[in-house]
């Protein structure tokens, strides 16, 4: 009888386990690099594509180039992350493509039980003025938020 309840409650508690997903908020990007696959002009305001990931999670990490270009990371330190941060990452998104015109490509990859998230930019659309701009702009909007943490030309820490 107890080893009936044992692998009843084991069954339970592996059903429950949440399976991890990749968002691609932005616009698809390919898997060998961080490279948008969509034909749409880097001076266009069309609205981004959404579709489906067909790659695990794992899959996506080994696929990201060696180097990162801009990396926004939604940290925590046993307390969860910074409830203003995704708001603050895409109110600044939206007033840039206003600005500009371009939306810079993003992945987002979950990484934390926090809530911990990465989003790696390539901003390979954005010429140097821009991309300084872009980056003045996102620490200047994060200034003062201890939890979220703006590298440069990092290397990919999922690749091994």
């Amino acid at each position: 009888m107890k080893s009936f309840l044992f692998s009843i409650a084991f069954i339970g508690i592996i059903s429950c386990k949440p399976a991890k997903e990749v968002s691609t908020e932005n616009a698809p990007l390919s898997s060998t690099s961080m490279e948008s696959t969509s034909s749409e002009s880097s001076t266009s305001t069309q609205q981004p594509v959404k579709t489906p990931l067909t790659q695990s999670l794992d899959d996506l990490k080994k696929s990201l180039p060696d180097t990162i270009r801009l990396s926004i990371s939604l940290i925590s330190i046993g307390e969860g992350t910074d409830p203003e941060g995704l708001n603050i990452l895409t109110s600044t998104l939206e007033t840039f493509s206003r600005k500009t015109g371009k939306n810079p490509n993003y992945i987002t990859i979950p990484w934390g039980r926090e809530g911990e998230v990465e989003y790696y930019f390539n901003l390979n659309e954005l010429n140097q003025v821009e991309q300084q701009n872009f980056i003045s702009n996102l620490n200047s909007a994060f200034k003062g938020h201890k939890l979220v943490l703006i590298s440069e030309n990092i290397k990919n820490r999922f690749k091994r």
